[in-house]
């Protein structure tokens, strides 16, 4: 309703504009006129005349730009809307015809002086000079005149859809990722839950320092989590945390190594982007039999941001990432998708004894 009024405002400035041109028009063409020819005197007269007979195609305009032209261009009522124009085009002719051009019509009175010398009875009356391709000519006109008010009309609706289209798609596009972020929330509270679960029986005091760290990790799912975008080190600190937690459960034989470029420049990317590489990095990556590593580094490059994340390999039926449900590698390539479009590139390698992905985002924000 708001664009609809703006439009509504901006469609009558257009026609104000135009009908001000019109009516100054043949008062500045007559001052100029007499300031050029000396012969020519101005007269107030003459403009009113000129503005007498614009008055006629103004209330034309007039009801059909507040009563017929809404019924073709909003509602839809051709029918109706040809029926009213034909009936207001007939008024119209009828009017022209009765006090258009004439014998007597079309041009304003001359003063006493002025008068012709009288006729006499048996003088024929001079028939009206062009009257007919004057009538023929007003005709075209205001059709003309129609026709435009409805192109006007038509421009501003189209501009209207298209704007409410565009919000329609925005909407669409924030539920479809509200309903990706709260497919990762759950998933990932759970692994969190397990891993804190098991670190219980292996060191008490390791769960304890474990349940502060997923006290931050929750605050941030659960305020940063809901934003369109977050700053980039608000992602990296929970990053940090995250993977601070799971270095709690391993032991040292878990080779887990994690850089961030220092100066890493200031940007926006969405929240949660990076986590499910990193959980799964972790799930699928690390044996507790065989030596095992994750190492992950984010930096810029070249104005770009670059997340690589690799992790070894071990024989497991379930250690394809690309195999998981819901919330795995799908899940990641529609969220990058609909934010970014063509803007990404996302690189996995799948070796026998290692796990790559590296993550390139063409710009460092998103719209938000």
């Amino acid at each position: 309703m708001r664009l609809l009024k703006h439009n509504t405002h901006r469609e009558n400035l257009i026609y104000l504009a135009i009908w001000v041109v019109l009516l100054a028009a043949p008062l500045i063409s007559l001052v100029a006129t007499s300031i050029i020819d000396e012969k020519v005197e101005f007269g107030w007269n003459k403009i009113l005349h000129i503005w007498a007979l614009y008055l006629v195609y103004l209330v034309v305009f007039l009801f059909h730009n507040a009563l017929l032209a809404p019924l073709f261009v909003y509602k839809n009522k051709k029918k109706i809307y040809f029926i009213g124009v034909a009936c207001l085009l007939a008024l119209f002719v009828a009017y022209q015809c009765t006090h258009g051009p004439g014998p007597d019509r079309g041009e304003p009175k001359p003063m006493m002086h002025e008068m012709p010398p009288p006729q006499r009875p048996h003088d024929p009356m001079p028939p009206p000079p062009n009257a007919g391709l004057e009538h023929v000519f007003s005709f075209v006109l205001v059709c003309m005149m129609l026709g435009i008010n409805v192109g006007i009309k038509q421009m501003f609706k189209n501009e209207e859809d298209r704007k409410a289209m565009e919000e329609l798609e925005k909407e669409n596009l924030r539920q479809r990722l509200d309903y990706l972020k709260y497919q990762i929330n759950p998933h990932f509270f759970m692994n969190t839950l397990n891993n804190i679960h098991a670190l219980v029986d292996i060191d008490p005091e390791k769960s304890k320092e474990a349940i502060v760290l997923l006290s931050k990790i929750m605050r941030y799912v659960l305020y940063d989590g809901e934003r369109n975008v977050i700053p980039i080190r608000h992602e990296v600190d929970f990053i940090t945390s995250y993977i601070s937690l799971m270095r709690l459960r391993y032991s040292s034989d878990v080779s887990v190594a994690f850089n961030v470029q220092e100066g890493l420049p200031d940007g926006e990317i969405p929240p949660l982007l990076l986590l499910t590489f990193v959980e799964n990095a972790f799930k699928h990556g690390i044996s507790y039999r065989q030596s095992s590593f994750v190492d992950i580094d984010i930096r810029e490059n070249e104005g770009c941001f670059v997340f690589t994340c690799r992790n070894s390999k071990h024989p497991k039926p379930q250690n394809n990432i690309a195999e998981e449900g819901g919330v795995g590698l799908k899940n990641v390539r529609q969220r990058l998708a609909l934010l970014y479009g063509n803007d990404y590139d996302l690189d996995i390698d799948d070796h026998d004894n290692e796990y790559s992905i590296v993550l390139k985002l063409n710009k460092l924000f998103v719209e938000k």
